[in-house]
């Protein structure tokens, strides 16, 4: 029995609980006379999706799975998790175009291994215009209300 509930299949059962939970709490979103899909389609749809990749990844799974070899590095781990947190605080202070911006920008920084000024060359271009894209994508095409710098 160990050997069929390893640890691809643990996360995998995870991820469909997950799964799970945000298509039931989509459906409990109130619905606006604003928005013609209604709020639960995409929440759904995502759901949708990491429940097919969850069952996909169970049962693809094959025995047990060889420990982790080498040094586990949470830094990068602790890295995301804080840049997130503060994203979440700023996104509603600050707006969604440079509260982007800057967490795209931040994480950029952080995980590419070349020089600063190449780092710079890319990232900074790269941030504006994915966060324009994206603020585009979801306020202009989906109708999605975001939030704008607050004066």
């Amino acid at each position: 029995m160990s050997n069929f509930f390893n640890r691809e299949r643990i996360i995998a059962l995870l991820c469909f609980a997950f799964a799970a939970y945000v298509w039931i709490a989509a459906g409990m979103f109130p619905a606006s006379a604003l928005d013609s899909v209604g709020p639960a389609k995409y929440p759904r749809l995502l759901a949708a999706i990491i429940g097919v990749a969850s069952i996909a990844l169970f049962i693809t799974s094959k025995g047990p799975v060889a420990p982790i070899e080498g040094d586990r590095k949470f830094g990068y781990f602790a890295y995301v998790l804080i840049c997130t947190m503060v994203y979440l605080l700023l996104f509603s202070r600050i707006g969604f175009i440079i509260a982007t911006t800057l967490f795209l920008l931040s994480m950029t920084l952080y995980f590419d291994h070349r020089e600063m000024k190449t780092k710079l060359k890319i990232a900074i271009p790269y941030s504006i215009i994915f966060s324009f894209v994206l603020y585009f994508f979801f306020a202009e095409l989906l109708g999605v209300l975001l939030p704008t710098l607050i004066l």
